[in-house]
């Protein structure tokens, strides 16, 4: 599974939403199942969302973002 987007409205950041929409996408895989994304180097907040929920860096994408920034490709093997 590749996950595009995971958006949270700005106000009801912090309040887990996206961890359980994270959760709920892992839960739809079977025990084979990997989830892939991608992530902006200069959003921590979601990068230390990732880390804890155990998804691990794959590798640096240079300029992946229309902006020029680069991002990091993560994946999370389901158990």
């Amino acid at each position: 599974m590749h996950l595009l987007k995971i958006v949270t409205h700005p106000l009801s950041r912090g309040e887990g939403y996206a961890s359980k929409l994270l959760s709920g996408a892992e839960s739809v895989l079977d025990s084979s199942g990997k989830i892939f994304l991608e992530v902006a180097t200069n959003n921590k907040a979601a990068l230390n969302l990732y880390e804890a929920l155990g998804y691990t860096t794959l590798r640096k994408v240079k300029r992946f973002d229309s902006d020029g920034s680069d991002a990091l490709e993560m994946m999370k093997q389901i158990e």
